[in-house]
């Protein structure tokens, strides 16, 4: 119950992610991603239709990776 509550209470404005560049061409800087930015991906991934609600699918990166 405490967890659906505080899934309920997330704003798509509240940080979800901040990924920190490399500082290839100067120091590196702190990225802020919010929840939106993570609900879009899933949904456009959704959109597509190559990934199915009943597919497996093998990750070799922990889900807290950014894949980056």
């Amino acid at each position: 119950e405490a967890i659906k509550e505080r899934i309920e209470a997330i704003t798509k404005d509240q940080l979800a992610t901040l990924i920190y560049t490399s500082g290839t061409t100067g120091r590196p800087k702190g990225v802020r991603l919010p929840h939106e930015a993570w609900s879009y991906m899933a949904k456009a991934i959704k959109a597509t239709g190559m990934v199915l609600e009943e597919d497996v699918q093998y990750l070799w990166l922990p889900l807290a990776h950014v894949f980056g």
